[in-house]
């Protein structure tokens, strides 16, 4: 049985815990942390809670995938919000709110082309190199800018290119 003393402290000065499960002592950072106990740390060492939760899963899978699937349908429009604000936050540090203002201040057009963006999302065009926002951007067009690596030459050329063609036409 083991014992009740939770912590000790080596002659080095770290702390340590015994494990609930697997009964060693361990350094605190074997232990995840948790606000449900005194000591802020599981009762049981990452190790062992890896092995408890491999175990449960494997006999409750069909369980687990019920539940998710019954909580994705109830959740779908605010997994969906979530989504894009992280997307908009990790990839153009924007939030949601400065592409809604962007969006309006264009009138809901592409930048570009001016075409609607007719239910979907238009795309956060920005600069690669500076990561600065520029504008927002249908698809077609934020694509082809990228096509021809945002040069401004490239883009001039095919301009040109495609002006010479309708002339001969």
């Amino acid at each position: 049985m083991p014992s009740k003393i939770e912590h000790q402290t080596t002659e080095t000065g770290e702390e340590l815990k015994r494990c609930s499960r697997c009964h060693q002592w361990l350094l605190l950072a074997q232990y995840t942390k948790t606000k449900a106990r005194w000591d802020g740390l599981s009762a049981m060492c990452r190790a062992c809670g890896r092995v408890r939760h491999a175990s449960y899963y494997a006999t409750h899978t069909e369980e687990h995938r019920q539940y998710y699937k019954e909580y994705n349908a109830a959740h779908k429009e605010e997994q969906r919000q979530h989504g894009k604000k992280y997307h908009l936050k990790r990839n153009y540090s924007i939030s949601l709110e400065d592409y809604d203002r962007l969006f309006a201040s264009q009138g809901g057009v592409c930048a570009i082309c001016g075409s609607p963006s007719n239910g979907r999302a238009l795309d956060v065009d920005h600069d690669h190199e500076t990561g600065e926002v520029r504008s927002l951007l249908c698809n077609n067009c934020n694509r082809g800018l990228g096509r021809f690596k945002d040069n401004p030459s490239l883009l001039r050329r095919a301009a040109d290119y495609v002006e010479k063609v309708e002339e001969k036409e």
